[in-house]
């Protein structure tokens, strides 16, 4: 029997990088049923309920391979407006911060698989470029053939005006048709600095990415880690549309007719990177990851809820907070399962004398108190969180978030 854990929430304050819009009923839809990795039914592990307790925004994940995605939420044309028109109106300085930065990581994993052209020679693609820190790493190194593709208007304008390249606003799809492809042909080099979660056909735009590929182009993918993204933000952001963690995105990629050559999970990599090679016919990639169990995933979206830190399990049903911090030494636990040797053993050890420092973010994310208190869920929460006593075939919890309003606030960035 699935375990639901209603909490009802006084208020709600998101992380300092977030803002809050309301969104109601009519500005949502059923979006995924299905696993777009492996095709396995999905299982609901978040909604967030308005007054009437009718879940408008909800999370599903994959219990074959622990794919997370947005099962629920806001509309196509939803999220086209927003990217369009209002992702950077809360943040006017962001064009002037960026162009103070550069992004090495594309280029630095570029090097480490070089193929077979001289290396400035490279034609290479950003997807989702936005303000170019990632363009000015190459530029800076020497490489002339580089394109964009950006969502934003106003950020691949400021690309053509920053770099002179080209910078197309549009699909994947409708690049194919663009002027710009037909000028550059195909890629030897396509990047994707954390975008692909934000994309909503992620198995379409795989394989558009793969036919935009040159034979034997490589393919660069970074990614939040799920077991390191906070499951509280999760629930209530559709920007990030998709999670991945290690084992699924390898799948992925792998089934779409790349060998996959790295998998980087480090800490000093901004969450999870996988570079891939197109290959027309079917070779053996490297060692996947491990898969994360039911029973791991379960662990993480408790510890997720953070009641271990200054709870009192006899005063359950008073108002409580859900803290938001990512990298905690509870979701790197399960990360270590996908380690083998190495200086993980010393990063451990500094994490969790952090904890004991008590190193929180200083923003909390929700103030909460439970809904129709229920001794038995709160012990379910506590035990298991405390003394990770969840049995190995576990159902995986539901976690509601209820609002006193019809609409529910979800966090945007």
């Amino acid at each position: 029997m699935t375990m639901e854990i209603n909490l009802k929430v006084i208020k709600a304050q998101p992380h300092h990088n977030f803002w809050v819009e309301q969104i109601g009923e009519i500005d949502t839809k059923v979006k995924a049923v299905d696993c777009a990795i492996c095709a396995t039914g999905l299982v609901t592990v978040s909604n967030l309920k308005n007054r009437k307790c009718k879940p408008i925004f909800s999370r599903s994940i994959c219990p074959q391979c622990g794919f997370l995605t947005l099962s629920r939420g806001p509309s196509d044309i939803w999220m086209r407006d927003y990217y369009d028109n209002r992702w950077d109106e809360k943040r006017p300085d962001l064009a002037n911060q960026h162009d103070q930065l550069s992004n090495q990581f594309p280029l630095q994993y570029l090097k480490r698989v070089e193929g077979g052209k001289p290396e400035k020679e490279q034609n290479i693609l950003d997807v989702g470029a936005g303000y170019g820190m990632a363009i000015r790493a190459f530029i800076k190194d020497g490489y002339k053939n580089i394109f964009a593709i950006e969502h934003s208007i106003k950020r691949a304008s400021h690309i053509r005006k920053t770099f002179d390249i080209p910078a197309e606003h549009c699909s994947l799809e409708d690049f194919l048709s663009s002027a710009t492809f037909a000028k550059s042909g195909r890629f030897d080099y396509i990047y994707l600095w954390h975008v692909f979660e934000h994309m909503t056909d992620v198995k379409t735009n795989l394989g558009i990415l793969y036919d935009l590929l040159a034979d034997d182009g490589h393919i660069f993918i970074a990614v939040p880690n799920f077991h390191r993204e906070s499951f509280i933000r999760l629930s209530h952001s559709p920007v990030h549309q998709h999670a991945f963690s290690a084992n699924n995105l390898f799948l992925f990629v792998q089934d779409a007719g790349f060998k996959v050559k790295i998998v980087d999970q480090g800490y000093n990599t901004g969450g999870l990177i996988l570079v891939g090679q197109k290959k027309q016919i079917c070779v053996d990639s490297d060692c996947a990851p491990l898969r994360f169990t039911q029973q791991e995933i379960a662990r993480k979206i408790l510890r997720d809820l953070d009641l271990d830190s200054g709870y009192n399990p006899w005063k359950a049903n008073e108002p409580f907070l859900l803290k938001l911090f990512d990298a905690r030494p509870t979701n790197a636990c399960i990360l270590k399962t996908q380690f083998r040797g190495g200086g993980f053993g010393h990063l451990m050890h500094l994490l969790e004398r952090l904890s004991r420092n008590h190193m929180k973010l200083p923003d909390f994310s929700m103030m909460v108190e439970f809904d129709e208190f229920n001794p038995k869920v709160r012990d379910y929460i506590y035990d298991y969180t405390c003394t990770k006593l969840i049995p190995e075939n576990c159902q995986l919890p539901v976690v509601n978030f209820i609002y006193a309003d019809g609409r529910v606030p979800i966090w945007l960035k």
